[in-house]
């Protein structure tokens, strides 16, 4: 049965999603986007990972180095869990305003809290500081002896995450 060309484009897709997640635990690999086209891109990481590896540099994908590639991937997956820091430096402040994934975050903890305490503040999780975030942090800095401040902080931070080990 011969190799049709979308089996090719998937072998090819696999191998990129390999390097792609490698390169999320190792910066010497480049960050490609899978496509299912072996171009410039993929040879150049290909070339990387090989480099790295020390495998012969080929730019190809050799039995050998698809055979490594697959073994370091599963090595990363199969790891210890990373702790994520995500909280950026001790002057940081997340304020009224702000969004991203620090306020989601922080929104998940707060409502994950109000379903444990009844007393505690319901929010809605949408990733934007608003007026019910701000809220539920000064009610939390409150019963943590905290300036009322309705920002996350360092110290606010800390009593969050430390919070997350009680919900658990």
């Amino acid at each position: 049965m011969p190799y049709t060309p979308q089996q090719k484009k998937k072998h090819v897709r696999e191998l990129q999603q390999y390097l792609q997640g490698i390169s999320y635990y190792n910066d010497k690999i480049p960050l490609i986007i899978p496509d299912g086209y072996f171009g410039k891109e993929t040879s150049t990481a290909v070339r990387a990972f090989q480099r790295e590896y020390k495998i012969p540099e080929t730019g190809t994908a050799t039995h050998e180095t698809w055979n490594k590639i697959v073994s370091v991937y599963r090595g990363f997956i199969d790891s210890e869990p990373i702790p994520l820091d995500i909280f950026p430096s001790k002057s940081y402040l997340v304020r009224k305003g702000d969004s991203g994934i620090i306020v989601y975050v922080i929104q998940v903890i707060l409502h994950e809290i109000g379903l444990k305490y009844d007393n505690f503040p319901d929010i809605v999780i949408n990733g934007i500081y608003d007026n019910s975030t701000a809220n539920a942090v000064s009610f939390l800095q409150n019963l943590s002896n905290l300036s009322q401040t309705g920002t996350v902080n360092n110290q606010t931070w800390n009593i969050l995450s430390a919070s997350v080990h009680h919900l658990i």
